[in-house]
């Protein structure tokens, strides 16, 4: 359903029994997203090579109309650029450095009793032999492959456990 989205307009939006949308005449692409609890979302839709995707900018009474409308305006700017925002916001450039500090910070520390061995190996493992090389964002999948790549050997020549 389109409508020209004003303050009003908003707070009139009632739950149904399913998720619904409404998208704003004033500002194509901008869309509110009734949930079936109540809530408004804010999403910017638009397409970045063959697909369609959905930004979410944010729930309606922390961010207003006037936010949103700008949110996805500079969302539809990056699109114009060839850019992909939603890949923007997922995505940091980080070195391996900083990959490793980001991986024990927010996995291993809260999920590992061991996380300062963890974070020890992977040190001197990682970063001795792949310093200078810039990584992809620090994920669980890509420090699992990288340490069963490497050789990770104990002092009497056994195979040294890492808990990722």
């Amino acid at each position: 359903m389109k409508k020209a989205l004003t303050n009003k307009t908003l707070e009139a939006l009632k739950p149904t029994g399913k998720r619904y949308a409404v998208h704003d005449t004033h500002c194509p692409g901008l869309v509110v997203r009734v949930n079936a609890n109540g809530t408004k979302t804010f999403a910017a839709i638009y397409r970045y090579g063959l697909k369609q995707r959905r930004l979410t900018l944010g729930p309606y009474p922390i961010i207003s109309l006037a936010e949103a409308r700008d949110k996805a305006r500079a969302a539809f700017r990056e699109v114009l650029e060839g850019v992909d925002p939603q890949a923007v916001r997922r995505r940091k450039n980080l070195n391996l450095r900083e990959g490793v500090d980001a991986f024990i910070e927010q996995y291993a520390k809260p999920r590992n009793r061991a996380w300062r061995e963890s974070e020890r190996v992977l040190k001197r493992e990682l970063t001795s032999r792949f310093s200078c090389a810039p990584s992809p964002p620090a994920s669980r999948r890509a420090f699992r492959y990288a340490s069963s790549a490497m050789n990770l050997k104990g002092r009497n020549g056994s195979r040294k456990q890492v808990s990722i």
